[in-house]
């Protein structure tokens, strides 16, 4: 509650100083609340409060504050099956839910991952001060077939790592393989194609079915239009 909102000299035990709390320092901008979804049930409501009344109070004090910021939320929970089971606020859900995105995982868009691969291993290298790699064809494809459990973060810590750990400025997979969970076998690969073909012909059919409708196509198959788009053009479906 003092990170969000703020708190007054004394408020607490260690309150040494005022603090203005993100809501504040946010004001005129926009504040992002990853996982959402793990916020107790007393702190929803009193975001559900600053939501409504665009007022924060300081812990301590009884003057509220006008704010006036964007609202991101992200969460990788299911929030409308938290809300059936009391564990999320119906109110702060329809609150904070006015424009949707989903987004799907690394697994989904490997053409993402060479663009975020590119990114993360710039960032480290500039952290050091020091001439960033590349990484040629087969490191990518070894990347590509990955499913990445952990999604982003996972890519991140993994670009880290060969920041760290490889001395060449061209990764290549001999030099990526050792660094990657040992989970990542040749079934994995096998398991994954296969996936791939039972997806590529599910849409194909929800497509054909619909008469090329796209739109009844996505509704079918429980996603996005955006996102069955996608699929489309990796799988070359038109």
């Amino acid at each position: 509650e003092s990170e969000l909102f703020g708190h007054t000299a004394g408020a607490f035990t260690g309150a040494r100083t005022a603090r203005k709390g993100c809501f504040r320092e946010a004001n005129g901008g926009s504040i992002f609340l990853d996982e959402i979804s793990e916020m107790p049930l007393a702190a929803q409501a009193k975001i559900l409060r600053v939501v409504e009344t665009r007022t924060v109070v300081p812990v301590g004090s009884d003057k509220p504050h006008s704010i006036e910021c964007n609202i991101i939320a992200a969460s990788n929970r299911n929030l409308e099956k938290m809300v059936d089971e009391g564990k999320f606020r119906q109110d702060l859900l329809y609150r904070l839910n006015v424009v949707q995105f989903q987004i799907p995982p690394l697994r989904d868009r490997t053409e993402d991952i060479p663009l975020l691969a590119d990114h993360f291993l710039k960032r480290f290298a500039a952290e050091q001060k020091i001439v960033p790699g590349t990484i040629d064809e087969d490191a990518l494809e070894l990347l590509k077939n990955y499913r990445f459990p952990g999604n982003t973060r996972e890519l991140k810590n993994l670009m880290e790592r060969v920041n760290i750990y490889c001395e060449g400025r061209v990764i290549r997979a001999a030099d990526l393989k050792p660094l990657m969970p040992r989970t990542h076998t040749g079934s994995d690969m096998l398991l994954k194609n296969a996936m791939a073909e039972f997806e590529r012909e599910l849409i194909r059919t929800a497509i054909t079915r619909n008469y090329g409708n796209i739109a009844n196509a996505a509704r079918e198959l429980g996603i996005e239009r955006s996102h069955l788009y996608k699929k489309m053009k990796k799988y070359s479906l038109k």
